[in-house]
């Protein structure tokens, strides 16, 4: 339901994600922070107990060291950039 790949060069980490409708990741948090891009699709991100929907085009970001669920709403392709402590 989630494949990814993943490069990395010094201070950054590029993760592009591809997540089938209704897939989950579950809570995690990330030592730097993270810039989720919706490039298709939809997804649902909870993180501090609130729910917000990221669409196609738009632009989220998760501060470092915040635990995050990631929800797929539709099949989706993501592409996401870590700082890296």
């Amino acid at each position: 339901m989630v494949s990814r790949r993943e490069v990395s060069s010094g201070d950054w980490r590029f993760v592009q994600t591809y997540l089938r409708r209704g897939a989950i990741v579950p809570v995690h948090a990330h030592e730097g922070d993270q810039w989720i891009s919706v490039l298709q699709g939809a997804l649902a991100v909870t993180l501090s107990g609130q729910r917000v929907e990221i669409h196609e085009g738009e632009l989220f970001r998760v501060p470092a060291n915040t635990p995050h669920e990631i929800e797929a709403l539709d099949d989706s392709l993501v592409q996401d950039v870590r700082t890296m402590p």
